[in-house]
């Protein structure tokens, strides 16, 4: 077992060629924005969910239908 987490965690020690190295630069920069891109959509639901509850219309008579799709969960 150790000798596996040696080898799937272990240090890799090898040197990338530059198509790896583009590459995992791509991966991490993806990474990222895909981390930052879904913590701003959260972000901006949690702030749609309580605009919502504090019963705040910004544009009368329009509704996306997530609070009533959430308070219904509750009831």
């Amino acid at each position: 077992m150790a000798i596996l987490l040696r080898f799937l965690l272990g240090k890799n020690k090898r040197a990338y060629t530059r198509r790896e190295k583009n590459m995992s630069m791509l991966m991490m920069f993806a990474t990222i924005g895909g981390f930052i891109l879904m913590s701003t959509l959260f972000g901006l639901l949690l702030l749609y969910l309580l605009k919502s509850w504090l019963g705040i219309d910004l544009f009368p008579d329009t509704s996306l239908g997530i609070w009533d799709a959430v308070k219904s969960r509750f009831e």
